[in-house]
């Protein structure tokens, strides 16, 4: 985990030690090279707003289509 983080944050990795838990470098380098590397949440897809919201849609009415068929094949027959 460690390793991964050096990595995102372009740092070569620390070196190998008997230590269980490396220290990490103060936040202010690395959790800033980090966030510089993330893409910014507000402008985040917008174009696939609407594909996401449909195809939920779609999932619950074939869930509650499957819930349906399954609660008519359980009930007793006559």
């Amino acid at each position: 985990m460690i390793a991964l983080l050096y990595q995102l944050a372009g740092h070569p990795s620390p070196p190998p030690s008997d230590e269980p838990c490396p220290e990490l470098p103060p936040p202010d380098e690395l959790w800033q090279a980090i966030r510089a590397r993330l893409p910014d949440e507000e402008d985040d897809s917008p174009s696939l707003r609407w594909p996401l919201i449909i195809v939920s849609v779609v999932g619950l009415l074939i869930g509650a289509a499957i819930c349906l068929s399954l609660l008519l094949e359980l009930r007793p027959a006559s």
